[in-house]
């Protein structure tokens, strides 16, 4: 591998197999995830000590840390808004 050097090692990255699952695994957020333009799909070490994948989608860390948070701040400025303190 050194003497690929980075720019070797980066052309070649999506023949490693666990680079590609992860790439599928942020394609299927993007796919599926409404909020995928926030968390650009997620975390790979989440998705690998949660489900044992890097392709998986949707995991107890990006409900909690995630979309709980987004929900909330969405809810709290729909009130503000409501309110009219725009």
């Amino acid at each position: 591998m050194r003497e690929l050097g980075l720019a070797g090692c980066l052309a070649r990255a999506e023949r490693t197999p666990w680079v590609a699952e992860a790439l599928d695994g942020i394609d299927a957020c993007r796919a599926v995830c409404e909020l995928f333009a926030y968390c650009r799909g997620g975390q790979a070490v989440n998705k690998y000590f949660e489900t044992g994948r890097l392709d998986a989608t949707e995991t107890s860390f990006c409900r909690t840390s995630r979309k709980l948070l987004m929900e909330g701040l969405m809810r709290d400025a729909e009130r503000f808004v409501g309110e009219g303190r725009s």
